[in-house]
C-alpha cells in the first residue's frame, strides 16, 4: 500500500472514530454503517485486485466522510443540511439528496475504472459506470426498506430520515443519478479537452 492511500485510510479511521462518538442515534449509526464496512471492506480489497487509482480512494474517503456525518447527526439533523435548506428556502434538510447525488459523483471514477479493466467495447464501458450506480441506489433503498420493515416504527422513521416525502426513495435515486450523469459529462469534456491538446 502506497503512502498516499495509507494516508487515506488513516484519515478515514480518525474520522470515523470521532463521529462514533455519541452519535445522534445510536441504532441509526448503527445501521448506516453496515454500508460503509462493506465499502471500506471492498476498497482495501480492490488494492490487489483492481488497483484503483489515488484519485479515486480520494473521492472515496470524501464520500465516505459526508455518508459518516449524516451517520453521527442522523441524515435530517445534519447542521450543514439545516443552514443548506435555509439558504435555499426549503423546509426539509437537503443534506441526505446532497450524499446521493455525491454517491453518483465521487464513485463514478472508481466504477469507470472498473469498466475499463472489464468490458471489452468502450462504448458499454462509457456507459456502465451509470448503470453500476443505478443498482447500487437501488440496492441500498431496498436494504432500508427491510430493515424498515424489521424495525418497530418510531426506529424506521429514523433511519429512513424521509422527513415526511412519500417519494423519498426515488428522488435519492434520482439524485445519485444526477451525480453519475454530471460526472459523466465532466469526464467526457475533460477527456475531449485532453485529446484535443
Amino acid at each position: 500500500m502506497s503512502k498516499f492511500r495509507y494516508s487515506i485510510l488513516l484519515v478515514f479511521i480518525f474520522i470515523w472514530a470521532a463521529l462514533a462518538i455519541h452519535p445522534f442515534e445510536r441504532l441509526t449509526w448503527f445501521l448506516e454503517n453496515i454500508a460503509v464496512v462493506v465499502g471500506v471492506a471492498a476498497a482495501t480489497f480492490s488494492l490487489r485486485r483492481i488497483g484503483f487509482s489515488d484519485q479515486v480512494y480520494a473521492l472515496f474517503l470524501l464520500f465516505l466522510i459526508l455518508h459518516s456525518v449524516g451517520a453521527h447527526y442522523s441524515y435530517e439533523r445534519v447542521p450543514f443540511g439545516e443552514a443548506l435548506g435555509a439558504f435555499m428556502g426549503i423546509e426539509r434538510n437537503p443534506y441526505d439528496r446532497l450524499v446521493h447525488f455525491s454517491f453518483g459523483f465521487l464513485l463514478f471514477p472508481a466504477f469507470k475504472e472498473i469498466a475499463y479493466r472489464f468490458f471489452s467495447g468502450r462504448t458499454f464501458a462509457l456507459y456502465a459506470p451509470i448503470f453500476i450506480i443505478l443498482s447500487f441506489s437501488a440496492l441500498y433503498e431496498i436494504f432500508e426498506w427491510i430493515v424498515a420493515f424489521a424495525l418497530r416504527p418510531e426506529e424506521s422513521k429514523e433511519f429512513l430520515g424521509s422527513q415526511g416525502d412519500f417519494w423519498d426513495s426515488e428522488k435519492d435515486m434520482a439524485f445519485a443519478a444526477l451525480g453519475a450523469l454530471s460526472a459523466y459529462a465532466l469526464s467526457y469534456f475533460l477527456e475531449r479537452a485532453q485529446r484535443a491538446q
